[in-house]
């Protein structure tokens, strides 16, 4: 069986597990603290998402509301010489 000295002879140092642990510890660490900070990133934005679909939805609802009073008033307008969605689409003819 070997000697550390011999380990220090061969060019390892002595406490070459002790510097691996060490370092594995400090990245560990700082790989931790940057996954919890990606994970609050991730949920602010799906927040935000959320509240943004929220208003599309609102806004979506209350455009409605207005197309079909608008669709009314575009029954009572002159539409002579402009082609309808109806005139776009020909069903077998």
């Amino acid at each position: 069986m070997r000697e550390n000295s011999s380990d220090s002879e061969e060019g390892l140092p002595a406490s070459i597990y002790d510097d691996l642990s060490a370092e594995y510890s400090a990245i560990s660490e700082g790989s931790s603290a940057k996954v919890s900070e990606l994970q609050a990133q991730l949920q602010n934005r799906e927040s935000e998402i959320s509240r943004l679909k929220s208003a599309n939805y609102d806004l979506l609802m209350s455009s409605a509301g207005d197309s079909a009073s608008d669709a009314d008033d575009n029954e009572d307008k002159d539409t002579s010489g402009s082609k309808g969605i109806d005139d776009l689409f020909t069903f077998g003819t």
